[in-house]
């Protein structure tokens, strides 16, 4: 998992504006994964929100106090 501070360089969220200033459309979003995958291979990629996950900028593999991270 990255570490909280490398998530500043991994995502990104951007909201175009119009002439005056006025944010226009949907943000538009921006991640790159931290592994680059095998190019000969077949590889399936998953989005997770890791919202609430981070404690002391590490990434909080017990959180909630459940050992998977989920509540049940």
């Amino acid at each position: 998992m990255p570490t909280l501070a490398e998530l500043e360089f991994l995502a990104h969220a951007h909201v175009h504006k119009s002439t005056s200033g006025v944010p226009e459309g949907e943000a538009e979003v921006t991640l790159i994964s931290k592994r680059l995958p095998d190019p000969a291979s077949r590889n399936d990629m998953y989005l997770v929100s890791q919202e609430g996950r981070y404690r002391n900028e590490a990434f909080d593999f017990m959180a909630r106090g459940h050992p998977s991270g989920f509540a049940s």
